[in-house]
């Protein structure tokens, strides 16, 4: 699914830029493939969950999959700003976008976050058609961190990736 804004997901917490506190726990997703359609705006962000506010996401399992997108991509979350990720395991998954992979989660904004306790098997990380001017980020866990506090810990990852770090 994919919003009129290039956002693409299964799940869309505080759509439309309406930030608020939601959660999604205990759920496994096997054999999806989430992708921005080809006129996506340079902000676009693509995961299981799209998220524009503070979000937990708790034991979420996302198994044989592919997550293709534009500036925030990770296999769970594209963004998210507040919250927490903690417990997940993303297997056998290939995770591609343009600007800031990761993972887990593209990018932890300025309201800080935490990536705890994951655990990736088997995870491809990759960049592809890179925005003009950028150079991709990519972290095995978060693809960039800009928030000064929140906690990035107890993850584990064994896949394939041009990382030079965990986050």
């Amino acid at each position: 699914t994919a919003e009129n804004d290039g956002n693409a997901g299964l799940f869309f917490l505080g759509a439309g830029g309406n930030a608020y506190y939601a959660s999604i726990e205990n759920l496994k997703i096997d054999n999806v493939c989430v992708e921005t359609s080809t006129t996506y705006n340079e902000n676009a962000q693509a995961g299981i969950v799209v998220s524009h506010g503070t979000t937990s996401i708790k034991n979420v399992t996302v198994t044989n999959s592919s997550v293709i997108g534009g500036k925030y991509t990770g296999a769970i979350a594209g963004f998210i700003d507040g919250g927490s990720i903690t417990g997940c395991t993303v297997q056998d998954c290939t995770v591609s976008g343009q600007y800031k992979i990761g993972g887990v989660v593209g990018q932890i904004g300025a309201g800080a976050g935490n990536v705890t306790n994951n655990t990736l098997t088997g995870v491809a990380l990759e960049s592809a058609n890179v925005l003009a001017g950028k150079t991709a980020v990519i972290g095995k866990f978060v693809g960039d961190w800009n928030a000064t506090t929140g906690e990035c810990s107890g993850n584990t990852f064994s896949g394939t990736t041009d990382a030079t770090g965990d986050i």
